[in-house]
């Protein structure tokens, strides 16, 4: 990617929900998407699911929804939601009390998360802050394939692929 290319493509945070689209429903998109690419099992999609949702309500996303402006709402709350954030949800659970199948998806999830936990990474830097955009703010093609190109790992490229090719899933 050429130095101009990169400097203007806007960061991209793929966690933060895009207007007027159901939390359940994009949190579902996140974990389905993420596992597809990565050609994680069931029981890691379960466990990625429940975390991103662990995330959002955290962030107070869900209680949002209730709220007659959540379309306007719920972007800013899901937008310190990362990959980072998720994956650190993630490594607190796995030190509960688990049974060893449970720990081994675990220990796969976290495995493939790790690209997001050290400050200095492409990854991290590029998807993991909160000012990035989402899908729902990228306008224009050139733009969705400098943002895919962003991602050094194939498979984070396939997921990105699927995420901004895919229209978000609004009401």
């Amino acid at each position: 990617m050429s130095e101009t290319n990169q400097s203007a493509v806007r960061k991209f945070n793929p966690c933060k929900i895009p207007h007027g689209v159901f939390p359940q429903k994009w949190a579902n998109r996140i974990a389905t998407g993420y596992c597809s690419a990565y050609r994680l099992n069931d029981h890691c999609h379960y466990i990625l699911r429940t975390a991103v949702y662990k995330c959002y309500e955290d962030a107070g996303v869900f209680a949002a929804r209730e709220k007659a402006n959540w379309k306007d709402v719920i972007p800013e709350l899901s937008r310190n939601v990362t990959f980072k954030t998720i994956r650190n949800m993630l490594l607190a659970r796995s030190k509960e009390k688990i049974s060893e199948k449970t720990l081994a998806a675990y220990e796969l999830l976290l495995e493939q998360l790790y690209i997001f936990e050290p400050d200095y990474t492409i990854e991290n830097k590029f998807f993991c802050c909160s000012e990035g955009i989402c899908v729902g703010e990228i306008s224009y093609r050139p733009e969705k394939q400098a943002i895919t190109e962003h991602a050094l790992d194939s498979d984070f490229q396939l997921f990105l692929s699927e995420l901004i090719g895919n229209k978000p899933l609004e009401e």
